[in-house]
């Protein structure tokens, strides 16, 4: 889980209803958030932060992306429309300072020149609520870090750019797990374009080779299905910690990666199953 101990300064005014808190971004941390929501705005529709601590699904409900922004850490905010969040974001100055207050009803952000205000939105209306801690360890227990592992290893900055960008070119949201032929101690990734209507045959593919044997052997001829969303977060070097659990059918499928030096980590899980076509 994220580490929640970085602090913050914080400011409220005494004795109002209205009661608010504030607090600074810096410049470096300014650049950490506007590049992490201008990631996410085509995959949430809302910013959803519960004391510092972003934990939501994606909205097409694959993955549940974490995070934790120390500088919101006395802070409850919901915004909606992520796309104009970061249209109104980009007006400031990225060199500044940056100003954050949220009230009762409002989020402001100032570079000291320029300000802008947005409501906040209702938990009622939100549709990437917050996903409490509880209810993600429903998912990914606790013990998963001894649960028997699969995949371990990082993927170069390059590669997961890759990833993404050919994802993207091929109209594809998943990738499948294989092991090689002839060996069940080595996989790779595939993206495939498949042509025709119900057709097998594949006009494009594109594959990653694991340069680390998998932890555990796969049984022969099996594999498992992966989001290619986690590789939107290419901005850094990523960490692929694939696990069974202890259904020996579904695999914990967890990324960890960074914006700089902000901690990011992507849960999924995956069926994990005997290709028929064999």
């Amino acid at each position: 889980m994220i580490d929640k101990t970085k602090q913050q300064n914080t400011n409220q005014n005494a004795g109002g209803k209205n009661m608010y808190t504030k607090n600074v971004v810096w410049p470096n941390e300014f650049k950490e958030l506007f590049t992490f929501l201008n990631i996410i705005k085509s995959h949430f529709k809302d910013f959803c932060v519960v004391h510092g601590q972003f934990r939501s699904r994606s909205n097409d409900l694959t993955c549940v992306v974490e995070t934790y922004f120390g500088y919101f850490s006395e802070m409850d905010l919901i915004i909606s429309d992520i796309n104009a969040l970061v249209k109104m974001l980009s007006t400031l100055d990225k060199r500044s300072e940056i100003d954050v207050t949220v009230d009762d009803k409002t989020v402001s952000f100032t570079d000291g020149y320029q300000n802008f205000k947005i409501d906040k939105l209702s938990q009622e209306y939100c549709d990437n609520k917050f996903l409490p801690v509880e209810e993600l360890e429903s998912i990914f227990p606790k013990e998963i870090e001894s649960y028997k592992p699969l995949i371990k290893e990082t993927l170069p900055k390059q590669v997961v750019c890759n990833i993404n960008k050919v994802s993207r070119d091929f109209k594809v949201k998943t990738a499948r797990f294989h092991h090689e032929e002839d060996n069940l101690n080595k996989g790779y990734i595939l993206i495939s374009s498949p042509t025709g209507y119900g057709s097998s045959v594949r006009s494009r593919e594109y594959t990653i080779k694991l340069k680390e044997d998998l932890l555990t052997a796969m049984d022969k001829d099996h594999y498992f299905n992966i989001s290619t969303f986690p590789y939107v977060f290419n901005k850094s070097d990523m960490t692929l910690d694939f696990k069974f659990f202890n259904d020996p059918n579904i695999l914990a499928i967890i990324h960890y990666t960074k914006i700089e030096e902000l901690s990011i980590t992507i849960y999924a899980r995956a069926a994990y199953t005997k290709n028929d076509n064999e």
